[in-house]
């Protein structure tokens, strides 16, 4: 994994924490970040 991937996985943990995405949205997110990952975008 990249290391601005995690970069990203950690700001999108962060607006959740802080309620700017709701659970769903933060695991959208994550998910298409992990999937652009895997795919090598």
């Amino acid at each position: 994994i990249k290391k601005n991937d995690v970069i990203k996985l950690a700001q999108l943990l962060q607006d959740y924490a802080n309620d700017k995405l709701t659970k769903d949205e933060y695991l959208l997110k994550a998910k298409q970040i992990l999937e652009e990952q895997s795919l090598g975008i």
